[in-house]
């Protein structure tokens, strides 16, 4: 009874070692491999967000709305991903206005969103071009958002 026992549980541990190995280890080794491989395009995706919200400023925000009366900005994309379709400018409303909603500054201000084709439009009345820059770097900082234009107004 004891080694039906003892060969019970040996089979048991050896059962799960083989399921460890096969549907945990070697996964994850793969996705390491692919890690590695991507990690440098990302990085440079990253650096290419950054200096793009770094273009983002009150003083660049009241020279732009001085002269035009908007404010745009745009990210670089390839042709093959500007064509979006209607349920990723729903799901980029959604989640600009939720960015709004939760934010400390915007959550009191109503501010009209609507996107088409990644192309995000904010419209309203703010109280600083403070609130518009914080508008903008928020919407423009949302996945698949290819430009952000903002027809925001400083007043009531």
């Amino acid at each position: 009874m004891i080694r039906k026992l003892f060969f019970f549980l040996f089979a048991m541990a050896l059962g799960a070692a083989l399921v460890w190995y096969f549907f945990i280890f070697r996964q994850s080794f793969r996705g390491r491999i692919a890690e590695r491989r991507v990690t440098g395009k990302v990085e440079d995706v990253g650096e290419a967000i950054k200096d793009g919200i770094k273009s983002i400023n009150v003083e660049a925000i009241k020279d732009e709305l001085a002269r035009t009366g908007r404010v745009v900005r745009e990210k670089a994309v390839s042709a093959g991903t500007a064509i979006a379709d209607a349920a990723t400018d729903v799901r980029i409303t959604g989640a600009v206005k939720t960015k709004f909603a939760s934010d400390k500054q915007l959550f009191q201000r109503t501010i009209g969103v609507s996107t088409t084709n990644k192309r995000v439009t904010l419209t309203g009345s703010v109280a600083s071009l403070e609130e518009i820059t914080r508008a903008m770097v928020l919407a423009y900082d949302t996945p698949d958002v290819t430009a952000v234009v903002s027809e925001l107004r400083v007043g009531p």
